[in-house]
């Protein structure tokens, strides 16, 4: 996603769909405390899937 669109908020989902972490949107997004898997960001501007390795 690209950092110049606006958005409001972050909010991560697990693969099983629960909310593992909701943020204000700051630019950056620390997912170091989420466990390996795959996640769903979701914010105002749409929806982008990512692997924490």
């Amino acid at each position: 996603m690209s950092k110049d669109l606006a958005t409001d908020s972050y909010k991560v989902i697990s693969i099983l769909g629960n909310t593992v972490k909701e943020v204000k949107a700051t630019g950056s997004l620390d997912v170091s405390d989420l466990s390996k898997g795959i996640y769903f960001l979701i914010t105002d501007s749409g929806i982008a899937k990512f692997v924490k390795k």
